[in-house]
């Protein structure tokens, strides 16, 4: 990657992966955007940064644009921001913000709408069970959804079969490895069979009716691994 970088995030447009946000070498946040082209094994120039500072942040994609929600700015601060990228064009836009600034969230889209769930607020680990929606025709945002059975931060979220996944997270006693699924068309949870490792800021994504729990740190605070699990639907086993 052209930018060296931590606690960035990444999601998917077509072939092009993009990068976003996360922190430098000397601990600054930056306005970071990368994108490579998973076809060409090619770093493109010239993406649009984003409109400021930001790192811990979520982000998803929806119709080729990117969505960009929470994080922390540049202070350390917790931030409501919602930004959306639309790669022909190469701008950034500003849409409602988040009705709770908070960061380590964890996002996914389902039937056109953005899901943040989780993460946390302050600087300290003031973990929350949030989830609110983002709807991108109204730009408007839901609040009373119920929320997840857990407070979780630092948590990864996938969504697979109309359903969204929310693996993973870090509490003061250590890292979870709960596996819990929202039904958007009841607004209900359920837990599902947890990892066999527990772990936070973890990447997860769906393939092939499978969830992939890939890396994160099974301790609190800056571990890392090299774990890769995956869970297999519909017969809820691990490997």
């Amino acid at each position: 990657m052209p930018t060296l970088t931590t606690e960035a995030t990444a999601a998917r447009i077509d072939d092009g992966i993009y990068v976003i946000g996360g922190y430098d070498e000397e601990g600054e946040g930056v306005g970071m955007v990368e994108m490579y082209n998973a076809t060409t094994d090619t770093w493109a120039e010239g993406v649009a940064q984003l409109p400021l500072p930001l790192h811990h942040v979520s982000a998803a994609s929806f119709e080729g644009k990117l969505y960009v929600a929470g994080g922390y700015t540049g202070d350390w601060n917790a931030s409501d921001r919602l930004f959306i990228y639309d790669p022909a064009t190469n701008q950034w836009t500003v849409k409602s913000p988040m009705p709770t600034a908070r960061h380590h969230a964890a996002s996914a889209v389902v039937d056109g709408e953005i899901y943040v769930i989780g993460g946390r607020i302050g600087e300290e680990l003031n973990n929350v069970d949030l989830i609110e929606k983002y709807d991108p025709i109204s730009n408007s945002w839901t609040t009373d959804l119920e929320p997840m059975p857990s407070k979780r931060s630092g948590n990864a979220a996938t969504s697979l079969n109309g359903y969204i996944y929310v693996l993973g997270g870090e509490q003061l006693q250590g890292t979870f490895n709960d596996n819990e699924r929202y039904d958007p068309r009841t607004d209900t949870w359920t837990k599902e069979l947890p990892m066999m490792n527990a772990r936070h800021g973890l990447g997860v994504v769906s393939f092939d009716n499978k969830i992939y729990a890939i890396g994160g740190g099974p301790e609190r605070g800056f571990f890392t691994s090299g774990i890769n699990e995956i869970f297999h639907l519909p017969n809820s086993t691990t490997s």
